[in-house]
């Protein structure tokens, strides 16, 4: 990883916390208030905002480096946690994270009888998207133990019949080429929520009572004391208050640009990003034809412009439950993030 310098938008992007370290919502508010109107439609809306705030806030902390210095706090600490500190269970295996962790989770709870703790800094068990898979992939979670052939295919939304396919931009260019097909990679969408609290349901009814498994929402992971017998897992709810849970192993399923990741990763910032929107929408015309959906079709990959300055932008396109007419549309926004790429911006804008 190599350490970057701040950029241009870090005086904009900063939001203020209160006097409790929370998000000031109402700065927020102030200073954007076309995100703040965007959003007014949405149910729940304080809480998407408060989690935007939260993301961008984490964001600048963690990416952005003063004088190339890199910055990482100590979350994995060799030895023993401080004295008295009362651990309130004991289990084989703790989760930060309850997306793909909780799956985990599940296949080792119902499979194999350990006991473990699943924890989020939001819910568990929530993605509040669907998911593109592949039949091997689908095939898997019933061969893991943790799903039946028929929760599997309840879950299935969508078979995307011809496959997916890429296609990269070339209108500047002098080689032409069609669509890339491929197959085997994403072949289905499936209702993640559904599977999510499947895999829930089974954990939760192997609880205190049974085999001693546990879910906790809200949840951020703090520090994790590692001994030679265990790791005692130090974590904060929302109110501020610190609770600590110990085990044999401790997984860190909460994102690639974690805590635990980035001390490991010695305190630098990522090289490159890709942030992403999206949305959901219906009443498209189905077919092949240029102005029309193919709903039996995966858009995987499609750029419609060159890549230039370091940077691209992708669309991706999913069909999703047939009876709705769900289609998921989304962008994503490659960037690198080194000096070199920026001075080349920079160069180019100046006409150097």
């Amino acid at each position: 990883m190599i350490a970057t310098a701040p950029t241009g938008l870090s005086t904009q992007l900063t939001f203020k916390r209160d006097a409790g370290g929370a998000p000031d919502l109402g700065y927020f508010r102030q200073r954007y208030p076309e995100t703040v109107a965007n959003f007014g439609t949405l149910p729940r809306r304080e809480e998407w905002l408060r989690r935007v705030w939260e993301a961008d806030a984490r964001w600048r902390e963690q990416s952005e480096t003063i004088g190339g210095a890199h910055r990482a706090e100590e979350v994995v600490v060799r030895g023993a946690p401080p004295f008295e500190s009362e651990v309130e269970a004991e289990f084989d295996v703790i989760y930060a994270g309850g997306v793909t962790g909780l799956l985990h989770a599940g296949v080792l709870a119902c499979s194999y009888g350990r006991r473990v703790l699943v924890f989020d800094a939001q819910e568990v068990g929530r993605t509040r998207r669907d998911w593109n898979i592949s039949e091997e992939e689908l095939r898997e979670l019933e061969r893991a133990g943790l799903f039946t052939p028929e929760e599997v295919e309840g879950a299935v939304v969508r078979r995307f019949r011809r496959g997916g396919f890429v296609k990269f931009h070339d209108a500047a260019s002098r080689v032409k080429a069609g669509p890339l097909w491929v197959s085997g990679v994403l072949d289905a969408a499936i209702d993640a929520d559904r599977l999510l609290q499947l895999a829930a349901g089974k954990l939760r009814a192997r609880g205190p009572q049974q085999q001693g498994c546990a879910m906790i929402d809200g949840l951020r992971f703090v520090r994790a004391y590692v001994e030679p017998a265990r790791v005692t897992i130090e974590t904060e709810d929302a109110r501020g208050r610190r609770r600590l849970f110990a085990a044999r192993l401790f997984v860190d399923a909460s994102g690639k640009d974690s805590a635990v990741a980035r001390q490991l990763g010695g305190g630098g910032a990522p090289t490159h990003v890709c942030p992403t929107v999206g949305t959901l929408a219906r009443g498209f015309a189905g077919g092949e034809e240029p102005d029309a959906v193919d709903f039996d079709a995966a858009e995987i990959l499609v750029s419609t412009e060159d890549a230039a300055d370091h940077r691209q932008l992708v669309w991706g396109g999913f069909a999703g439950r047939a009876g709705r007419g769900d289609y998921t549309t989304s962008l994503s926004f490659y960037e690198a993030l080194s000096p070199s790429a920026a001075s080349a911006r920079t160069r180019g804008a100046s006409g150097v």
